[in-house]
């Protein structure tokens, strides 16, 4: 390489390196800017206490062995402190529920996992809006067993 291409290989490598050097010194989230450092991302808090019990109905999703056209009867009996919910989801009837409910509700979201008797365990996730309750539940394949639909 010739002199004058040394010196000017030389001027863009500085020239770059004092860039990043600014850019970065630019991008730093811990100095002290106006807005200062972003703080982590919370969960959202639960949308109110669903403790009591709700009614309802329940509808498997198991063609196979039920009749998927027929709604039971059911109802959720909840237990909360803060965002742990405890409780039981049950629809009598042929292939209704008879589970125990342990989660969390996270704004809107009622999350958590359900368990009986004889049963390999699963999960339920549902969906608050105002007194109305939408919850799925899946047994510990990942097969939606059913929806319940409940209100206060």
């Amino acid at each position: 390489m010739r002199p004058n291409q040394t010196n000017r290989l030389l001027r863009w490598c500085t020239a770059t390196a004092t860039a990043m050097l600014l850019i970065n010194g630019c991008n730093d989230s811990s100095s002290s800017s106006p807005t200062g450092p972003k703080s982590p991302v919370t969960p959202a808090p639960p949308a109110g206490d669903i403790s009591g019990t709700w009614i309802g109905a329940y509808r498997t999703n198991d063609y196979v062995d039920c009749d998927t056209t027929v709604a039971l009867p059911a109802q959720a009996i909840f237990q909360q402190s803060g965002s742990n919910v405890t409780g039981t989801l049950t629809a009598n009837g042929p292939c209704g529920l008879g589970y125990a409910f342990a989660g969390t509700l996270s704004g809107n979201t009622l999350s958590g996992s359900i368990s009986a008797d004889g049963f390999g365990g699963g999960t339920a996730y549902g969906t608050l809006a105002g007194a109305n309750l939408t919850m799925n539940a899946f047994n510990m394949y990942g097969f939606n067993m059913g929806q319940l639909q409940v209100h206060r």
